[in-house]
């Protein structure tokens, strides 16, 4: 209906206006005016106003699923978030993830965690059965015997989907970076300690002249389980004079800055 009002108005201020030859006036809904000589006038013509995205595109990056993400020109074309898992922007820490759990929680150990028999089992008196160092998933089968909780493998040496924290959290083609993507990030591009609005950390610069900021989160963990020493998965480790890959225990709770492919 205010719409149809809207354009009445202007209908007769058009008609009113150029019976009498002079100019049409526009008055905006701000207060301003627009005016125009009649005889320069053909139509008026109303259309929808043009949908915005919630999030515009910038300069830098673009969006899938609702989160933004950074074409840093890395040779095998993986895109890199702006912003963790968990946080609001690039500076933000964001929430701390155990490897292979999707949920945060208050206690990261050996025992709380998701692939730990001691979390899942139980003895006759209801006491939890401690069985740290062997584990129920993420088994390579070579190492049984010395890490497979009763001699279990799997041989999965990379995170399955549903266990991925990047993937669960945003969806789409979002998921957790390799060790071999992170080692690209570290190959591939200039690495500047910064500070961005009283956060330290890392700003990510690829050939291409586009970035991304890292805060310095301590640890971002990869997809990908160490196969030699399964209790361990691989990860981003940086401070201000160091930049690498490390491992960490499992069960430790970590950064995660997902990444995507076209």
């Amino acid at each position: 209906m205010k719409t149809k009002a809207i354009m009445a108005a202007m209908l007769i201020a058009c008609s009113v206006n150029v019976a009498n030859s002079q100019t049409m006036v526009v008055n905006l809904a701000n207060g301003s005016k627009m005016e125009f000589k009649t005889s320069e006038v053909t139509n008026v013509e109303f259309k929808e106003a043009e949908k915005k995205d919630d999030k515009p595109v910038t300069d830098d990056g673009q969006f899938a699923n609702g989160h933004e993400y950074v074409d840093l020109g890395l040779p095998s074309g993986t895109l890199w978030a702006k912003c963790n898992i968990g946080a609001n922007s690039p500076e933000e820490y964001g929430d701390y993830y155990a490897w292979g759990e999707t949920e945060t929680k208050t206690n990261y150990t050996e025992s709380t965690y998701k692939y730990s028999p001691s979390s899942t089992e139980k003895d006759a008196d209801g006491f939890d059965i401690i069985s740290e160092g062997y584990y129920t998933k993420y088994v390579p089968m070579s190492k049984s015997s010395d890490y497979g909780y009763e001699g279990f493998y799997d041989d999965k040496t990379e995170l399955e989907l549903d266990d991925d924290v990047a993937h669960v959290k945003w969806g789409g083609d979002w998921r957790m970076p390799t060790k071999a993507e992170q080692d690209e990030l570290i190959n591939n591009c200039t690495w500047d300690w910064k500070e961005l609005k009283g956060v330290k950390g890392y700003k990510v610069t690829g050939a291409n002249g586009k970035f991304i900021f890292l805060p310095a989160a301590g640890f971002y963990w990869s997809s990908s389980l160490n196969e030699s020493y399964p209790s361990f998965a691989y990860g981003l480790y940086f401070d201000s004079s160091y930049v690498d890959w490390i491992n960490s225990s499992r069960y430790y709770g970590r950064s995660v800055r997902a990444v995507r492919r076209q």
